[in-house]
């Protein structure tokens, strides 16, 4: 059966508000003004920019916020890894106020820390981090994990599927955003608009959206459009009558390529035939599956990202 407290986030009340939440300005290391930075994802229609310069909380003061956007504010921290690896970056939304991550003892201060103070954290691409089960194992009490990362992708490492996979196979189901992680000029065409994250919010403010990220009613995407998710149940006939009843999961998409069912246990695949595109498909969830979660990939090779449906048996 599903998982006791699961919310299909398709289902949930609100509407779904396009996100970029990993962005820099001049503040730290990017190369626009923050106010620059906020007119340029207005003008792309984006409903939620959080504003995560490196190691401080960006000063909004003086900004200009346009009205049919929040900015919300956050930042990336780098609190030190006591586990051998390289340094951590989490994204820290909601925080309105630095916690001095360099100060502190250990990266689970800091993200206890953030959510005190009613934020919510992520881990920032693992892959590009080279982190691993050893790295983000002993972490807890973080929302999810940075999936994709188009910042990343200049050097081969934007998908971090595989590290999230080995997070929720291991150490327990998490949530998928992706990003820009944007630096440059949205002129430059090289970090802007090429990544974001779906949050199903029932208002446009910084508590419906950081509630929404907490409960994981979101979905990542760098092209396809998930439209829809349910989840049934499935009773098989054998021939001595119904078998034992398990679940079927369908998704509706936009026109893609593929559509992969990934589980602890086993998985199944949709694909294209006859130059027709997918626009749905289903899967029958094998019995004690501790959880099942979809990728859709478009012509080009882009992705979209389902959160992990869990199960009990």
């Amino acid at each position: 059966m599903l998982a006791a407290g699961w919310i299909n986030p398709f289902q949930a009340p609100g509407r779904w508000r396009r996100a970029n939440l990993h962005t820099h300005t001049t503040a730290s290391d990017g190369k626009v003004s923050l106010q620059e930075r906020v007119d340029e994802y207005a003008l792309q229609g984006y409903d939620v920019l959080a504003v995560t310069d490196h190691h401080a909380v960006t000063d909004f003061a003086g900004l200009i916020d346009p009205d049919a956007m929040l900015v919300l504010p956050g930042a990336e921290l780098h609190p030190a890894n006591p586990f051998g690896g390289s340094t951590y970056h989490l994204i820290c939304l909601g925080l309105d106020r630095n916690l001095d991550a360099k100060r502190a003892a250990h990266p689970q201060e800091i993200i206890d820390g953030v959510n005190a103070r009613g934020g919510v954290v992520f881990l920032a691409h693992p892959y590009w981090c080279r982190h691993g089960l050893s790295d983000l194992g002993p972490l807890q009490r973080y929302a999810g994990v940075e999936v994709y990362n188009y910042n990343c992708a200049s050097d081969g490492r934007a998908d971090s599927s595989a590290n999230w996979d080995e997070l929720i196979n291991r150490a327990g189901l998490c949530s998928g955003i992706a990003n820009d992680d944007c630096h440059d000029p949205a002129a430059a065409k090289t970090d802007t608009f090429g990544a974001w994250t779906w949050i199903r919010a029932e208002t446009l403010t910084a508590d419906s959206v950081l509630a929404a990220l907490r409960g994981g009613l979101n979905y990542a995407s760098c092209g396809p459009e998930i439209k829809s998710l349910s989840v049934e149940d499935h009773a098989p006939r054998t021939a001595g009558g119904p078998g034992a009843r398990t679940h079927r999961i369908r998704v509706a998409t936009s026109p893609v390529r593929d559509i992969y069912f990934l589980s602890d246990i086993s998985g199944g695949h949709a694909t294209a035939r006859d130059g027709r595109l997918l626009e749905e498909a289903e899967f029958v969830v094998r019995q004690g599956a501790r959880y099942v979660r979809v990728e859709a990939v478009d012509v080009d090779g882009r992705k979209a990202w389902l959160n992990p449906v869990p199960f009990t048996w």
